[in-house]
């Protein structure tokens, strides 16, 4: 009889053993998924650190080689693929040295087909091209979430003193003259990240104008030999003069507009 007692007695101790492991195992994933949980909510929101980035977009990878004549028949324009000479490239590292150190910089990619519309709308546009430029951004933005996003484009304007209009970066020719000249015309837009309005320019301000008024203008361009206009795209695209010299020009005109528009 004291022999049956003590097995009872052994295996109950046994169950409650089990008992209590089980109700251990069981409360233990309870206090495990919170954390993971946790760690998945942050993996998943963009970084803080998103929030203090200055956005790029680089859209002057166009170069318009341009000759005029003596009348509109003897005028020639043209626009040369030049993505191999990284001129987005040097436009993001211009932005990055203007923005200063502590400045976290992020390129934005997009497919080429993007602005497509913004330089060659369809002859009736129903935009703007203010209000297509801002679509284009919030689409390449997405979910970056930066504080500004800087967008550089080639920017359409009158030659110095001349009835030519000339547009980002590329090589003019007078051909009367045989003067030829590399040129930078490019436009600096800067978007609030939060609205995507568009942020004044720092030029267009009364005391901009009349500062520019009593100054020299700066054109960027360089003279260059006559005997390097391009006859074709072809031509224009395999020249390293002209893409060496289009880099500098582009440089300059960087570091001169980026300061302003960077300034808080």
């Amino acid at each position: 009889m004291v022999r049956c007692s003590a097995v009872v007695f052994l295996l109950s101790c046994l169950a409650s053993v089990a008992l209590a492991q089980t109700r251990a195992s069981t409360a233990r994933p309870s206090t495990i998924t919170p954390a993971l949980n946790t760690v998945a909510a942050t993996v998943a929101s963009p970084p803080e650190a998103n929030r203090r980035c200055l956005g790029v977009i680089a859209a002057a990878d166009r170069f318009m080689v341009k000759k005029s004549g003596l009348t509109a028949f003897s005028s020639e324009t043209l626009v040369a693929p030049i993505e191999g000479w990284g001129l987005d490239d040097l436009i993001v590292a211009r932005v990055r040295v203007a923005a200063g150190a502590g400045v976290t910089v992020l390129r934005l990619t997009y497919p080429k087909s993007m602005f497509e519309p913004f330089y060659d709308p369809p002859s009736k546009p129903l935009q703007t091209p203010r209000s297509q430029l801002t679509d284009i951004v919030r689409h390449i933005a997405g979910s970056t979430r930066c504080k500004r996003y800087v967008v550089i484009t080639a920017f359409p304007g009158a030659y110095s003193r001349t009835n030519q209009t000339l547009s980002g970066v590329g090589v003019y020719q007078n051909s009367p003259f045989k003067k030829t000249y590399l040129f930078a015309h490019l436009l600096v837009t800067v978007f609030d990240g939060d609205s995507f309005a568009i942020r004044k320019n720092p030029y267009a301000t009364i005391q901009s104008r009349l500062v520019q008024a009593f100054l020299p203008r700066k054109d960027f361009d360089r003279e260059i030999d006559s005997t390097l206009f391009p006859l074709s795209a072809v031509e224009a695209v395999n020249s390293t003069a002209l893409r060496n010299g289009a880099r500098a020009v582009l440089a300059e005109s960087l570091d001169d507009m980026l300061p302003a528009f960077l300034r808080e």
